[in-house]
């Protein structure tokens, strides 16, 4: 399991856990994140293309999938109401910062906003994901936390 969600995980294990992956790809980690959260009462999938719907086709009643773009995605819910936001979709600079400000409101009190690539091998990639998300994070008072490609930050208030 990714750094992130692993933090995640043992943050959110004393209660029931509603999650959001933005950017799922083939679902490699949404399939890590239902084998390991054994208090996960919902998780939703959202990307752009639907590629994944077979690999969890026994897994309806907790995974919902929703096929729109992240930011029109998040305008679906309600504020402070996912307890973990994952986001790894479009990677560059402008797509990562509109992704944190369209879904940190969504996020409750005590939740973990993290994602991945903040530090992989192609570096315009890199350096895109890290400037958006160091800015994000500094403007919003949050503590940075990093493992690997992995970046993860707890809301405080």
């Amino acid at each position: 399991m990714r750094p992130s969600l692993d933090f995640a995980r043992e943050f959110l294990k004393e209660r029931s856990v509603v999650g959001v992956e933005v950017g799922v790809d083939v679902g490699e980690n949404a399939a890590d994140i239902l084998t390991n959260f054994s208090n996960l009462n919902k998780l939703y999938l959202v990307d752009v293309v639907d590629n994944i719907h077979d690999r969890f086709k026994n897994e309806k009643i907790i995974i919902f999938f929703i096929h729109k773009p992240s930011v029109e995605a998040a305008k679906e819910f309600s504020d402070s109401y996912f307890d973990f936001i994952y986001i790894d979709a479009d990677h560059s600079y402008q797509a990562v910062k509109d992704d944190l400000n369209a879904w940190y409101p969504k996020l409750k009190v005590e939740g973990i906003i993290c994602g991945h690539d903040f530090s992989i091998e192609d570096v315009e990639q890199k350096l895109c994901v890290a400037w958006a998300v160091t800015e994000f994070f500094t403007l919003h008072g949050l503590e940075l936390r990093t493992a690997g490609a992995d970046f993860w930050g707890v809301k405080r208030c």
